[in-house]
């Protein structure tokens, strides 16, 4: 029961995260589309690579278990 309990909160974080994502690449094409000052199109994207880390290492953590 543990086990599935823990899957399951796994399975969570991983949809938080690929919402997280999603959500990310959506404003930054928005920002793009709008003509938004490069700096803070950069900003954005900086914080979307961390996202996309977060993800990584959460994926390799739920495909070792």
């Amino acid at each position: 029961m543990a086990g599935a309990m823990l899957m399951s909160e796994n399975d969570s974080k991983l949809d938080r995260l690929r919402r997280d994502v999603v959500l990310g690449i959506e404003r930054a094409v928005r920002l793009i589309s709008e003509d938004e000052d490069i700096c803070i199109i950069n900003s954005h994207l900086n914080e979307l690579e961390k996202i996309h880390r977060s993800f990584e290492k959460e994926y390799r953590f739920h495909l070792k278990k």
